[in-house]
């Protein structure tokens, strides 16, 4: 047999075996979360697996992007995301450890938690959308 072509089954042989090793899971969830279609200015996000398939994880969120970094290794599957959101309310304030900040004010969300199917294809590029509880 020709020797670039068993270099090249044993590459994609190799890759196969690879992909298959993590059983599928997921290391990092990444994407953007908004209210009301308004990125969130500040808050944090937290998933947790139905049932007992998981560890939880979570992270914070900036200016509507979010990045969360699991210790282990995230099953795919059904999740319960929750979140907790604030927006800039254009007035600064004294911190008396970090001085002048901008005012931030909590968000009630009507949405919050919601289910999301987590796979390695949705993982890196996720789009959550929320809303404001009415009154």
């Amino acid at each position: 047999m020709n020797p670039r072509l068993l270099s090249h089954l044993a590459v994609f042989f190799a890759l196969g075996s690879c992909l298959s090793c993590g059983g599928g899971s997921i290391g990092a969830v990444s994407g953007t979360a908004t209210v009301d279609g308004v990125p969130i200015d500040a808050g944090a996000i937290s998933l947790r697996a139905e049932g007992d398939a998981g560890p939880p994880a979570g992270g914070p969120i900036e200016a509507g992007q979010f990045t969360i970094a699991s210790r282990k290794p995230l099953p795919p599957g059904t999740y319960s995301v929750s979140v907790q959101a604030s927006k800039k309310t254009g007035r600064a304030v004294k911190d008396p450890q970090r001085g002048e900040i901008e005012e931030m004010t909590p968000l009630e969300l009507a949405d919050s938690p919601q289910q999301l199917e987590l796979t390695a294809a949705n993982a890196g590029n996720l789009t959550l959308r929320f809303t404001t509880r009415r009154r």
